[in-house]
């Protein structure tokens, strides 16, 4: 049988990941990659080797037992990032954290579980590690897309909102990145997604998907987990901190949605130009996956002096019915024109537009880099709106003037924030807040 042991595999495949990072994809190759991964091309069947296979991540392990697999077409090195497996075989996960095994049993309902434990029939694998294939049996041309995968691919996009491929790509344009997505069909539970993301303050997560998706586990690697199994408790940066926002947005034209809200505001198309700064936290990022409305149209990027960037950004909502098809992924790549070094400052220019009522939501209206909630950052808005709208920004008011039609005013946020916010109505209701030992507040 061949046995991947946790000790000696995840050091031999930051090794292997590192090297096909430097060497087999560079920023130039990564769209044309990018669409080849999508194709989601596999092998006829080959049958698995005598004894079967063993694959151990973590506390997780996927005996397969008997059947054949299929592997992915491979990249021009020859790396191959995924696989198709059907026959008979077991998953096995332990969860080290009590809380989160709370959690487990009541997701699914047995209060007495100790853990996953299930037979499996179907596995499809997606992966930047290229040391996995290599305990499979070589295929040989005839490459062809498999419903089975499609089906499943379709899936994390459409139901999950997970495009596994940019994913993958990203770890492998990131040196010492890993990306592992394993989903199994179940005889309890139907399909189980395990995923390990190197880029994710808790690397390792267990989803099921019915009628929504449903996050089972989510567990720090176990590196960084403490002893009774309990995420880190050092704060998680990622591979890059977002500094500064420097936007100009303009809000004068309307959109298509129609009237919102009580006052029967017509929703706006903002155009929007963001400067962001960022400081790096990798050792080297080529890549960077960042958060956006999933409704924001024509997202391009540009390095400081004015190279176009590959963005990379799947439209998931021409993928299914159930879904609108001015839908895209909720996030996005950014391959970077060279490397982002560790300390190193950098700024990324995006240009995009966004329907939006008249509440600028949280981080969504503004690219922020993936999973970092905790990153805190200054703004400084420039804000333009018709004459007939007010506005009202978190921050201090630097100035406003006026134009012919439209009213541009300019707020300046100085004390670091974990998320910009503004407003804009026809009218304001304002009322000013006294509270000993802190600044006056105005709630609106």
């Amino acid at each position: 049988m061949c046995q991947m042991s946790r000790s000696v595999v995840p050091f031999l495949s930051l090794l292997l990941v590192a090297f096909t990072a430097s060497a087999a994809i560079d920023g130039s190759q990564a769209s044309s990659e990018y669409t080849r991964l999508q194709r989601w091309a596999f092998s006829s069947p080959i049958p698995l080797p005598a004894g079967g296979v063993t694959l151990t991540r973590d506390t997780a392990t996927w005996t397969l037992t008997s059947g054949t697999v299929r592997l992915m077409d491979p990249a021009p090195d020859g790396t191959i990032s995924g696989m198709v497996f059907e026959g008979t075989g077991r998953f096995v996960m332990t969860i080290p954290d009590r809380f989160e095994l709370a959690q487990l049993r009541r997701f699914t309902k047995k209060p007495a579980l100790a853990g996953i434990d299930q037979a499996i029939t179907q596995m499809v694998l997606r992966t930047s590690d290229p040391a996995i294939a290599k305990l499979f049996p070589a295929a040989s041309g005839g490459y062809t897309t498999y419903g089975l995968s499609t089906k499943r691919h379709e899936s994390w996009l459409s139901d999950q909102f997970n495009d596994t491929d940019a994913r993958v790509l990203s770890a492998m344009l990131n040196a010492g990145a890993l990306q592992t997505t394993i989903d199994v069909k179940t005889a309890d539970f139907d399909w189980l997604t395990w995923d390990y993301d190197s880029s994710r303050a808790e690397e390792i997560t267990l989803t099921r998907y019915d009628r929504m998706p449903e996050t089972w586990i989510s567990l720090d690697r176990a590196e960084d987990r403490q002893a009774d199994g309990r995420p880190s408790a050092t704060a998680y940066l990622g591979p890059a901190t977002l500094d500064h926002i420097d936007m100009k947005a303009d809000l004068t034209k309307r959109g298509s949605t129609g009237e919102v809200g009580e006052h029967n505001q017509r929703t706006m198309n903002g155009s929007f130009n963001v400067d962001e700064s960022f400081t790096g936290v990798a050792a080297a990022a080529r890549a960077l996956r960042f958060d956006l409305s999933p409704y924001a149209r024509e997202v391009k990027a540009f390095a400081e002096d004015g190279t176009a960037l590959t963005v990379v950004r799947d439209r998931i909502g021409k993928r299914s019915a159930l879904l609108d098809n001015k839908l895209s992924d909720d996030d996005f790549v950014v391959v970077l024109d060279k490397p982002l070094a560790r300390g190193e400052k950098r700024k990324v220019r995006f240009e995009y537009e966004l329907e939006m009522a008249n509440y600028a939501l949280g981080r969504s209206w503004y690219p922020t880099i993936s999973d970092s909630l905790n990153q805190k950052h200054t703004a400084r808005l420039e804000l333009t709106v018709t004459k007939k709208n007010e506005l009202r920004s978190m921050g201090k008011m630097e100035s406003r003037s006026e134009q012919d039609k439209a009213e541009t005013s300019i707020w300046v946020v100085a004390q670091p924030v974990k998320m910009v916010t503004f407003s804009t109505a026809t009218r304001f209701e304002e009322v000013k807040l006294t509270v000993d030992g802190i600044p006056q507040v105005t709630s609106f």
